[in-house]
């Protein structure tokens, strides 16, 4: 649509430049300047706007398939034994949030290495694990991520050359240990989960939250700090965000995101500023959900 604006726009401009060149002192080697300055701007829109398009695909919903009553149940008794979240929700929203996981599932192409065998159940947590990230947002399957990797424990990856247990790569697929995502979910309130995390990563990747990505994760960063500094009761940092945090930006929204579905209540208490924000772009209230956590 967009590069369908800027194509109108172009021809306007051309076709006010013919007119003027019937006029007796118009410039022919001026227009053709000027002209050649307009395309060369509408060619680097219109790459811009495909390269974005193609690195982050447009979820289309209207050809879902519908989840059978018995697919809803599983996915039901599965995640209230391993989702606290889920497990906080309403009916009404946990049917929601289970149709998300089955969409989820449906979307990706799902492998094991070293000998680990993915079971549906595997693949009901981990994709609820995106599902929560996502609950409050219109789009919600990842589409540039078209493969979930699983591995039994800590697996040196090829492609960033290094051991991990988690990680989201650009190429279009996300690596986890299930050692360490299933440590995650055994513990709701450590701040330290690495299904959140990396599906974090996804979200922010795919472009669902943030348009102007570096711009409204410096106002993130800007609200934490403006937080600390009003701290006046000896509050420290560890006790919400671990010093993971401090790699980077990106890291710091990862870690974040963490705090915000395991301890959102210290978060909302002691860091307002942040909860705010996560609050506004996730479109969800971790605080009242999770009443009890």
């Amino acid at each position: 649509m967009q590069v369908i604006k800027n194509n109108t726009i172009f021809v306007n401009v051309v076709f006010a430049f013919v007119l003027l060149e019937d006029k007796p002192k118009f410039n022919s080697a001026v227009f053709a300047l000027f002209l050649a300055i307009i395309l060369t701007i509408w060619v680097i829109i219109a790459r811009r706007h495909l390269k974005f398009n193609a690195a982050h695909p447009k979820e289309v919903y209207s050809k879902l398939k519908p989840v059978h009553p018995k697919d809803l149940e599983f996915i039901k008794s599965v995640l209230l034994k391993t989702n606290f979240f889920f497990a906080s929700l309403d009916e009404i929203n946990q049917k929601k949030f289970a149709v998300r996981v089955m969409h989820f599932i449906r979307s990706k192409k799902w492998v094991g290495i070293r000998g680990f065998q993915i079971t549906p159940e595997n693949k009901v947590q981990i994709a609820a694990s995106a599902i929560m990230i996502s609950f409050g947002l219109s789009s919600f399957v990842l589409s540039r991520f078209r493969q979930i990797i699983v591995s039994p424990d800590s697996s040196f990856i090829e492609d960033e050359q290094k051991f991990a247990d988690g990680l989201v790569n650009k190429k279009g697929y996300i690596y986890l240990s299930w050692q360490s995502f299933e440590e995650g979910f055994s513990n709701s309130t450590d701040g330290i989960n690495l299904g959140i995390h990396e599906m974090a990563h996804a979200v922010d990747f795919s472009g669902l939250i943030f348009p102007d990505r570096g711009y409204i994760l410096t106002k993130m960063m800007d609200s934490y700090l403006e937080d600390m500094k009003n701290q006046l009761n000896g509050f420290s940092e560890e006790e919400l965000l671990r010093p993971y945090s401090k790699t980077d930006i990106k890291e710091f929204f990862a870690v974040a995101v963490e705090s915000f579905f395991e301890r959102p209540v210290i978060m909302k208490e002691k860091t307002p500023g942040l909860y705010e924000f996560l609050k506004e772009h996730l479109k969800m209230d971790t605080a009242s959900i999770l009443r009890a956590v």
